[in-house]
């Protein structure tokens, strides 16, 4: 069962968010504020952590700077309804697997789970035999520096995106067999402008390490 642990100063969403995930067979823990999700964090990681980035004591990129100390094997999600592009920038490069843009719907949040999950797992080393699933967001084709630095790509969460065939490759030369691109969901919307933009896309890529 994967562990989460729900930080937000907003005790309503918090126990919302607590209660959806509760009745999807998570194992939730919730704390309001900094410094609970620090003491919690110290007694026992979990495999989640979604944090908030506005809140009253300290925010969420307070927060991300401590797990890495505290629970480097806690993979980060940071929400938030005012994420700035160098916010995004600075949760990436604290770890955050993904930000979460408010307001977000139960099958978003879940998808963004299993996508921590997925990060957690998925490099590590696999014994032959094994299956090895990614979830990520991944373009079909190129994907230029311009783009990617634009605010809107930030704020739509894409702008690490590569190519899936990239990515598929990797795997390939690591030894996995029966590589496929499957749960294809056309993502980036918000992005104005549109023309020499390649598509971008949520997928789940797997493979399997032959014995």
């Amino acid at each position: 069962m994967t562990s989460v642990l729900i930080v937000d100063d907003d005790a309503q969403l918090r126990e919302a968010m607590a209660r959806d995930l509760k009745e999807k067979g998570f194992d939730v823990t919730t704390a309001s504020c900094v410094s609970e999700a620090t003491t919690s964090l110290g007694a026992r990681a979990p495999d989640v952590l979604i944090t908030d980035l506005r809140m009253s004591e300290a925010d969420g990129i307070d927060l991300l700077d401590s797990v890495r100390n505290l629970a480097p094997q806690t993979r980060s999600i940071l929400m938030s309804a005012y994420a700035t592009a160098r916010d995004h920038q600075v949760a990436t490069d604290m770890g955050a697997v993904r930000v979460l843009c408010k307001p977000f719907n139960a099958t978003e949040l879940v998808q963004a789970i299993q996508q921590a999950v997925d990060c957690g797992t998925g490099f590590r080393v696999l014994r032959p035999g094994g299956r090895l699933s990614i979830s990520d967001i991944v373009t079909e084709g190129e994907f230029s520096p311009a783009w990617r630095s634009r605010l809107d790509a930030w704020a739509a969460c894409v702008s690490g995106a590569i190519d899936a065939q990239e990515v598929v490759a990797l795997m390939r030369e690591a030894g996995f067999v029966d590589v496929q691109v499957a749960d294809k969901e056309g993502i980036a919307q918000m992005l104005t402008g549109r023309a020499g933009l390649p598509r971008i896309y949520s997928a789940r890529i797997t493979g399997y390490k032959p014995a």
